[in-house]
Parts: structure tokens; sequence; C-alpha cells
């Protein structure tokens, strides 16, 4: 209501606000007047009233003032402060309101209208500063209710900005937990090939750097398209492909309308990882991986499929999850609040199935955002 910007804008608003009490007195005034069968000049009105109102005005950036240095939410010894300063806010009031109106008299009127006034202006400072208190209270509520309330809403907002920051940091940290686990494994595997195919290996660590290079691009971004996620898991199960050789079959169900579907950076990654190692890696025959994604209904769905071993019976996804699963189990929650989930299961036919629901939404550039 009292803006913190520019000091003329205030002044405008304060003035403003107090000549529109001005004017709903002033008819007020006017209207008793013509009920009572002694109808003024609306000019007489008016100028009483604004005679009157004016004190007020001059005394707004002291009523601000005291808003802020006396709280109302503070106890009853920061409303006793109130309550004391009140007494000789009004008492200036009346004082500058009386004498206000004892000199528009003097210049509109004779000399003898002075001075039939004269006596009662002592009387009038005494019945103007009792009105003047309780208006002062007025006055103090309805500041106090504005100030206090847009203090409330700058701290919902600031406290709604604060808790954004740290869920990116969360969920940057998650991130940051999967890029040195998915290097270290993706190293460890040069070093085995090289051991006994060094031109292998050579190949693995050029197909390395281009992923690397990948995963870099996107380091930084909370989410990617889906199709952009897909690029980087076929670049990691190229250098899979070297390791393992032909016992890595690889299958894409991936539905063209989804393509540009906003997911996780780095969701599908960790899930495929698993998936070859746990599930393909240890045997020796070969290995069949399905990456499934689809729409239904106002939802997204990831499913990455294997006929490995499957998961243990007694698996529990809160307690036995490693890095990777658990990591994309928690950025989901945290990312979607509720919306995203993720499950895992061992379908009749054997082997291991993770699925990932999140809420359909078209990805947009960051500038877009």
């Amino acid at each position: 209501m009292i803006p913190a910007g520019p000091s003329w804008r205030r002044i405008l608003l304060i003035v403003g606000i107090w000549a529109l009490v001005a004017a709903f007195f002033a008819a007020e005034n006017a209207a008793n007047h013509v009920l009572r069968g002694r109808p003024i000049p609306w000019f007489d009105a008016v100028a009483l009233e604004l005679v009157y109102w004016v004190p007020w005005v001059l005394l707004t950036p002291v009523l601000l003032w005291l808003v802020r240095r006396y709280r109302l939410d503070r106890g009853w010894r920061e409303r006793s402060g109130l309550a004391v300063a009140g007494v000789p806010v009004a008492v200036v009031q009346s004082v500058v309101a009386v004498l206000l109106t004892y000199g528009a008299v003097v210049l509109a009127g004779t000399g003898e209208e002075a001075a039939r006034l004269r006596p009662q202006i002592e009387l009038g400072i005494v019945t103007y500063s009792l009105t003047a208190y309780w208006k002062y209270w007025a006055v103090i509520a309805v500041v106090a209710a504005v100030t206090y309330g847009r203090e409330l809403r700058e701290r919902e907002v600031e406290s709604a900005r604060l808790e954004t920051r740290l869920a990116n940091a969360r969920l940057h940290a998650l991130r940051m937990r999967l890029q040195p686990h998915f290097l270290f494994n993706t190293l460890h595997s040069v070093s085995m090939l090289n051991l006994r195919d060094a031109e292998a290996a050579n190949r693995l660590l050029v197909k390395l750097s281009d992923l690397l290079r990948t995963t870099l691009a996107t380091a930084e971004e909370a989410v990617v398209a889906l199709e952009r996620e897909i690029a980087l898991v076929d670049r990691y199960l190229e250098i899979e492909s070297i390791r393992i050789g032909e016992r890595l079959e690889v299958e894409w169900a991936v539905d063209e309308e989804v393509l540009d579907a906003e997911v996780p950076t780095l969701i599908l990654q960790p899930l495929v990882e698993n998936a070859v190692r746990h599930g393909i890696a240890p045997s020796t025959a070969a290995g069949r991986l399905v990456v499934r994604a689809f729409r239904e209904g106002d939802d997204l769905v990831l499913e990455v499929v294997d006929d490995g071993a499957g998961f243990p019976e007694e698996f529990d996804l809160d307690e036995d999850a490693g890095v990777g699963l658990g990591t994309t189990k928690a950025r989901v929650e945290r990312l979607y609040e509720g919306r995203g989930e993720l499950a895992v299961d061992s379908p009749p036919s054997g082997g291991a199935r993770v699925r990932i629901r999140l809420p359909f939404r078209p990805y947009r550039e960051e500038e877009e955002r």
C-alpha cells in the first residue's frame, strides 16, 4: 500500500489516500447539515475536512516509522510503546488541526468571529486529542496490516526461492554422484580390456571420449530431451559392446511421439549400466537388453529390461539399491514431488525390469523457460 519506491511516489500515494478520507467525511458533513436544515456550501465542507486531515498527512511518515519500530506482533512491550507514542501524536494532530481551523476563520472571517472562537481553542484541543487517539490506532492497524502482509508475502517468496535453490542443489549433488560412479566403471572396463585386446581398448577409449564430451555438454542441465538422453545411452552401449562383444543384444522400443519429452539428465544411463553389468555381463550366454519409452495418458513411461538373473526375491528397493538405482530413485522423487516414481520387478519370463513413470512434459530449451 505504501511502496518502498521513489519518495515522490510515496508522497503522492499518502496525499491521495488522505484526500479520499477527507472527501468522504466532507460528503458526510455536508449531508448532515442538509438533514438538519442548515446546508453549507460544498467548498466550506471540503475546506473544513482538509484542515482537519492535513496534520495526518504530515504525521504519516511518523506512523510508518512507529509501525516498523514497535511491532504489534512482538508482545505487550511493543504494543505499549505504540500506546505511549500515540499520546503525543494525537496532541500534535489536534493542536495543528485547531490552529489551522482558527487561522482559516481569521483569514476568511472578521475579527469578531476569531475572538468568539478563541475560548474554544483549548476545549477543541482536548476533544480533538481524544478522537485523534482512537483514529491513531485505526491508522496504525491499517498500516500494520499492510506492512506485515507485504513482509509475509516477501518472506513466502524468499522461502519458495530458497526451497527451489535447495532442491536444485540436492538434485545437482545426486547427479554428481552418478558421474564419478559411471566414469569409474567405464575406466575399469578399459583397464580390463587392455589386458587381452589393446586394439579394442583403444577403440573403447575413443568412444569414451565421445561419451564424456556428450556428458559434459549436459552436466549443468537438470533436464534434457529424451532424444538426447537416448543418444548418450547409445554411446555408452557402444562402449559395452566393445567390452562384451556380440553377447550384448540391444532393442530400442521408443515411440517417436515421446522423443521430445522432458527427462532428468542421466536418468536412463545408470539403469542401462546396471542391466548390462548385473544382468548380462556375468553370464557367458548372449543377453538381451530392451529400452522402452512410451506415453501412457498424461505420463511418460521409461523401462529398462534385461533377461539376466533378475532381482532376488528379498530385494528391497529402499534398502538394497546401489548408487545408480538408489540415486535415480531419489532424483525422480525429489524432482517431481510425488508425481514421479521408480519401481522394479522380475517379469514372469525372467530377468529384471526397472520402470520409471514421470509426468509428460515437452522439453523446452533453457532460454524458453
